[in-house]
């Protein structure tokens, strides 16, 4: 590796606020701000593990464009769990969350598809199309950094329901992903593996909840919490059940064809009591709570039968394809 492309990563790297949580409750925090050794870059020497077979062929050949997508993500994985026995799988839900930034989609409308763009044309109020854009800008550079492609080139289709998921030839890398936007701010969920799904869902912990909407949404046990808190915490109350409720409707699938006032969860712990029968069990569902940048609720859900995905790590990054 010359010592241009190492400046390129570190660059790439830097910057961002990663926080990890384990079955358990335990919590750790790093930053990329902090030095990276070299015995971490030699496993930039090999393909990341994660990326699927198929990049381990296209190595040599690759990009250095290509080359320095595949190296940060090994870099980001040193930097959130150096002992960490990766096995060429990714045991962990990434979760990426970014702020709007208005020269990010100014410099990366290009990578959108024609249909894309189209959308973003047809929105009539500026924000939420500016919005809209720097979600499907987030979409593609996010994807095609864990795919290790071109993200113009990252291939979309839609589930049963209207979920959208990878078409081939990107979906035989068995990447699932969701996404979400609100008050300025998107996010990602990504994981690896056969038989999973994840969601995620964020909103503002401040945003204005009237009763009717509480009571549309909120089971007779969770009512009756929201109106028993004071006036001051129920705005943030109801958007820490909602955000739950919308994860796992998400990672399901099946969107608002589910009543949210069906998924009732414990308000004290957000532990799932119960679920329509559409949803299967609730020993498949993981939840994982988080406010971030200190306005923002995020709530993923990831859906399992194993125990290989251990952990889910959300990351507070500022969005960059340099």
């Amino acid at each position: 590796m010359t010592a241009p492309d190492a400046i390129s990563i570190m660059s790439l790297a830097k910057g961002s606020r990663i926080r990890a949580s384990r079955p358990g409750g335990t919590t750790a925090t790093t930053s990329s701000q902090s030095g990276i050794s070299f015995a971490s870059l030699k496993y930039a020497a090999a393909p990341p593990p994660a990326c699927g077979k198929r990049t381990s062929r296209n190595w040599a050949s690759g990009t250095l464009e290509n080359r320095v997508s595949h190296l940060l993500v090994v870099m980001e994985r040193v930097l959130l769990n150096a002992e960490t026995n990766w096995n060429g799988q990714m045991p962990r839900v990434m979760v990426h969350v970014s702020p709007l930034d208005d020269t990010m989609i100014t410099e990366n409308l290009d990578v959108l598809d024609p249909s894309e763009q189209a959308q973003v044309r047809r929105f009539i109020n500026d924000a939420d199309g500016k919005l809209f854009a720097f979600g499907r800008i987030q979409r593609r550079l996010v994807l095609g950094r864990y795919l290790g492609m071109s993200p113009a080139r990252v291939v979309f289709t839609s589930s049963e329901f209207g979920k959208p998921i990878l078409a081939k030839p990107c979906a035989d890398q068995d990447l699932v992903f969701n996404t979400s936007q609100s008050s300025n701010f998107a996010s990602i969920a990504v994981a690896f593996g056969r038989g999973i799904a994840v969601g995620v869902d964020i909103e503002r912990v401040d945003r204005r909840v009237t009763d009717a909407l509480a009571q549309s949404c909120l089971s007779e046990v969770e009512y009756k919490w929201f109106k028993a808190l004071s006036h001051d915490k129920r705005e943030a109350g109801f958007i820490r059940l909602w955000t739950c409720k919308e994860a796992i409707i998400k990672a399901s699938g099946h969107g608002l064809l589910i009543d949210p006032k069906l998924i009732v969860l414990d308000p004290d712990d957000l532990a799932i009591q119960s679920l329509p029968v559409e949803l299967c069990s609730s020993a498949f569902y993981r939840l994982h709570a988080v406010t971030v940048f200190g306005v923002i609720r995020l709530t993923s859900c990831l859906i399992t039968h194993s125990d290989e995905i251990t952990e889910t790590v959300v990351v507070d990054d500022v969005l960059t394809n340099k």
